[in-house]
């Protein structure tokens, strides 16, 4: 059993340091022979075997006055700490709850903003659960904030518990069958839904296409009636209540 005691100088050079501070002079690492039971002359030093290289790489370049991302080194501070994570920019109480309640209530993935394909660690899981928690717990909720705003934040902060548990589970034991078949079925039917709106949106365009062609047409009949109407071309043109059958009706109309 061995213990250590402070000196003036070190031979080592932990792979982690930069070359400006390798050649540094450091403390010397004296080894002590205890046998056991008895206390070690000097309190040990702590051991760094797990250090991140990284965070020690950007930590010597600040102490040396380099240019270093300050993000990156407070990023490799939390990495190495295990600290919670912070909400990212983009996120906001009033889209975080919007978006919550939107989801379904047994779509665990969706209510934390997780990526619905792909397998799913535990601690990734337990991360995102924090950032969202961070975001929708009491104390940054405005006090102006109406009763059903408040009721609305503790439903999503409930729904966001139970997604947590829902995937520690599915983790653990694997998906829920019935839920898959479920998931499978809303993403059929959101495909069925995004296929009829692109099949509505082209027969607009064309039904509009041919509208302004038929304006076009009967433009120069219309100018005749007066400076008036013929102004009102452009407005007609641009207006979006229009009917298929326009121009036959303006026809019958003059």
């Amino acid at each position: 059993m061995y213990s250590f005691g402070e000196g003036e100088q070190h031979d080592g050079n932990p792979s982690h340091w930069p070359p400006e501070l390798a050649a540094q002079k450091r403390p010397v690492v004296h080894v002590y022979e205890v046998s056991d039971g008895e206390e070690p002359p000097k309190s040990r030093r702590r051991c760094e075997d797990g250090a991140n290289p990284a965070f020690g790489a950007a930590l010597g370049r600040l102490i040396l006055g380099e240019e270093v991302e300050l993000n990156e080194a407070l990023e490799e501070a939390r990495r190495s700490m295990g600290s919670t994570p912070m909400p990212e920019p983009g996120m906001s109480l009033s889209s975080e709850v919007a978006r919550i309640r939107a989801a379904a209530v047994d779509d665990y993935r969706e209510i934390l903003g997780l990526s619905q394909e792909g397998d799913l660690e535990v601690s990734q899981v337990q991360s995102r659960y924090r950032q969202i928690m961070r975001l929708l717990h009491p104390d940054k909720r405005d006090a102006s904030m109406s009763a059903a705003a408040l009721t609305a934040c503790d439903e999503a902060m409930e729904r966001v518990q139970q997604a947590l548990q829902g995937l520690k589970k599915e983790i653990e034991v694997g998906p829920d069958p019935s839920f898959v078949a479920r998931q499978s079925m809303r993403r059929m039917q959101e495909l069925q839904r995004l296929r009829a709106q692109q099949a509505r949106q082209r027969q607009e365009e064309q039904q509009m296409g041919m509208l302004l062609k038929d304006l076009d047409q009967v433009q120069p009949d219309v100018s005749s009636v007066g400076a008036g109407a013929s102004s009102m071309m452009p407005r007609i043109k641009s207006c979006s209540c229009w009917r298929p059958n326009f121009a036959a009706e303006l026809r019958v109309a003059r």
